[in-house]
């Protein structure tokens, strides 16, 4: 496999009472050994890992460069330790960024020619800790529309050849600002049905303090074939990642 790890940039990320900050608690997580285990399991299995972080635009390695396949522990271990705790700022893309990471990313030379070469899948995982947020007027409701045109994207993806198709998981970093929410099968996204009460609510400094937007993080995975998970601290980050890395499939030899 390859995972593709789209972590949110934005300024909430690096704000924190008493110096809790939700990226030392995704540092955390990436950096236990039984994350890496999941991620690199060794006996033959080729795996590699990226680390791409977004607020607005294009993403971009932890690095503030390309983002790179790191195709060893080794490699992780360099790339994460000197930069997962690199400063950003800015809104979060995090609609943008799925469509990045799930369609133009798996389609660059390196991606396209590593996958092909290894057999491989991708699966992308993509993080936040609050709401898609573009623009310090957005409600919840404006994000309706923007999610159903990101769901639209990642349907035409999950229509091709079975055997290549990559998957999609979402984890929140907080809690779930609509805990009863379920994905209501074959419906579009309509204002009333993301938001519930909260469609006019503001999302810049008034629903992001409030809780996670779960329902777009589990409608997004839920089209993507994958898994989503909301966690409040790096112990249940580093659980969902060792289930997101999980083996997929075990291959056998039949003779008749």
């Amino acid at each position: 496999q390859l995972f593709i790890l789209l972590i949110d940039g934005s300024g909430s990320m690096f704000v924190g009472e008493r110096g809790a900050r939700p990226i030392d608690e995704l540092a955390n997580a990436l950096g236990k050994k039984s994350v890496m285990r999941k991620f690199y399991p060794g006996n033959g299995v080729r795996t590699g890992v990226m680390f791409l972080r977004f607020n607005a635009g294009v993403p971009m390695g932890l690095d503030g460069g390309p983002p790179k396949i790191l195709d060893s522990k080794k490699a992780y271990k360099r790339m994460f330790k000197n930069n997962i705790k690199r400063p950003s700022s800015g809104y979060t893309h995090l609609y943008d960024a799925v469509e990045y990471g799930f369609g133009d990313l798996l389609q660059t030379t390196e991606v396209k020619g590593w996958l092909k070469n290894n057999s491989a899948n991708a699966t992308v995982i993509a993080l936040t800790d609050g709401f898609n947020n573009e623009r310090s007027d957005d409600t919840c409701a404006d994000n309706a529309r923007r999610l159903q045109q990101t769901l639209s994207m990642i349907r035409k993806v999950r229509e091709g050849d079975v055997r290549t198709l990559p998957t999609l998981l979402t984890v929140g970093l907080g809690q779930s600002l609509f805990p009863e929410f379920e994905v209501p099968k074959g419906k579009k996204v309509k204002p009333e049905v993301l938001c519930g009460s909260k469609a006019n609510e503001i999302i810049d400094g008034g629903l992001e303090e409030q809780g996670i937007d779960n329902a777009s993080l589990e409608w997004m995975a839920y089209v993507g074939g994958g898994d989503s998970f909301v966690q409040a601290d790096s112990r249940g980050l580093a659980k969902a990642f060792q289930e997101a890395a999980r083996e997929q499939y075990s291959w056998y030899r039949l003779r008749y």
